[in-house]
């Protein structure tokens, strides 16, 4: 809590932008885990595969409203994700 407490602070200046496609303006009306991934499908695709990367193999997806939301996340991010996770697996095997 303490480090995003400290991420909020740092981050007032640039209109709570924590990182690419990371926004910390939620941490101004709710408490706890209020960081938020935005941006487009494909960027948040993106940040997702990243993620992924670095080893992450969990991630809690929510927003607002909240059956809209986790429609459009099934709908036009989960599949772009599965999508490059798969040509990555082709490429890496066809190298």
């Amino acid at each position: 809590m303490k480090r995003l407490h400290q991420l909020m602070l740092e981050s007032k200046d640039r209109d709570f932008r924590i990182g690419p496609n990371l926004w910390a303006g939620l941490t101004q009306v709710l408490n706890g885990n209020s960081i938020a991934l935005v941006g487009t499908p494909d960027q948040l695709a993106d940040r997702l595969i990243e993620y992924i990367r670095l080893g992450f193999d969990k991630v809690l997806l929510r927003g607002f409203p909240h059956l809209e939301t986790i429609e459009a996340i099934g709908r036009d991010i989960i599949p772009r994700v599965r999508a490059r996770l798969a040509q990555q697996s082709k490429t890496a095997v066809g190298e």
